[in-house]
């Protein structure tokens, strides 16, 4: 699953660099990161596949191409407002409630709509990094900064994919897309955050 090799090189460089400041580490990791693509590129089919529908989906429109292009033509067609809640055809693309489902809420809501979504993964992310403030403890700190930069990470991943920014991974868009045990995991780490916060803030008053 390089998808979510992927998410954990990222989480785990950042919290490195988080807790020492070094930047080595960070440049470190994304080398790191690059090798590992350009291996699994070579060692994995799926890997190849993911790699060529990203870069030609052309190539293939009826094939490998085909969820790449329609997620591209949703995006296109929804425009600046969107085509409004239950307008779309988000069926139309494969997969779209787990890998897509970003698509689906630009070509509904537009690239208005969808910029209003990842405005709230920033808020989270800024909730997050607050959180890690008021904590306590130096452990504490560390734990609400690994959630919040594992949603962020996580959300720009995915996001990016359904872009065409970079191939898309597999991995699910955190409270939005389709699965119950990611939803049930997101909330925990959420409630860990919380908790940490609210023992941090009782300690100081």
């Amino acid at each position: 699953d390089l998808g979510s090799i992927a998410l954990l090189v990222l989480l785990t460089v950042s919290l490195l660099y988080v807790a020492t400041g070094r930047l080595r580490y960070l440049a470190g990791g994304l080398v790191l990161l690059s090798l590992t693509g350009f291996a699994g590129y070579f060692a994995f089919d799926h890997a190849q596949v993911r790699v060529d529908a990203w870069l030609y989906p052309g190539t293939d429109p009826g094939g490998t191409g085909y969820q790449a292009m329609q997620a591209t033509y949703a995006i296109q067609a929804g425009g600046v407002t969107g085509t409004g809640l239950g307008m779309g055809q988000p069926d139309a693309i494969p997969a779209v409630a787990t890998d897509y489902v970003f698509s689906a809420i630009a070509e509904e809501l537009g690239l208005a709509g969808a910029f209003g979504i990842v405005l709230l993964y920033v808020v989270l992310l800024h909730a997050g990094l607050q959180a890690s403030l008021k904590a306590s403890t130096n452990y504490g700190r560390l734990v609400c900064t690994g959630i919040a930069l594992l949603l962020a990470i996580q959300a720009a991943v995915i996001i990016a994919g359904n872009l065409r920014l970079i191939p898309t991974t597999g991995i699910t868009l955190p409270f939005v897309s389709y699965g119950g045990s990611s939803l049930v995991v997101n909330f925990a780490l959420v409630g860990l955050v919380c908790g940490i916060a609210g023992r941090g803030h009782s300690n100081s008053s």
